[in-house]
């Protein structure tokens, strides 16, 4: 069940030892390893396009890009689902937070 557009949503990650915190403003947010990404993540098991997160008046969805490795929710594999407060998104070996 889904209730509606969360009001501040965003992701939230380590990377490199950086605590990053990324508000989810576009409608898409690509998340890879090469530069054009709104998310550039640098590591070997990140594939190029990876994920996208998708904002909409339905709630937040993650979907996988066909990446190599896939991409998680809570450990599950996933091609597309909407988030929820609390979500863990894996993408390679980078655990990105799901926040409302």
């Amino acid at each position: 069940m889904h209730m509606g557009a969360p009001k501040n949503p965003r992701l939230l990650l380590n990377h490199h030892g950086d605590d990053i915190v990324l508000p989810l403003v576009l409608k898409e947010t690509l998340i890879g390893r090469i530069d054009s990404n709104h998310v550039v993540l640098e590591a070997e098991d990140v594939s190029r396009i990876h994920a996208r997160v998708l904002v909409g008046p339905s709630g937040v969805e993650v979907e996988d890009c066909g990446s190599t490795q896939g991409t998680l929710v809570n450990g599950d594999p996933i091609d597309r689902v909407f988030l929820k407060d609390g979500d863990v998104v894996q993408v390679g070996s980078v655990k990105i937070l799901f926040a409302e």
